[in-house]
């Protein structure tokens, strides 16, 4: 999980280590999002 969230937070960074993977890096957004509501951080 705290890998997880450590790519999330990457963000462009991601994008260009996974290059052709960009649908992981859009679940990944969304999933940070989630992860943000739960901790009260939106």
């Amino acid at each position: 999980m705290k890998t997880n969230v450590l790519i999330q937070y990457q963000g462009v960074d991601t994008q260009e280590t996974f290059g052709n993977r960009t649908i992981f890096i859009l679940i990944s957004r969304e999933r940070s999002t989630i992860y943000n509501r739960l901790a009260g951080t939106e």
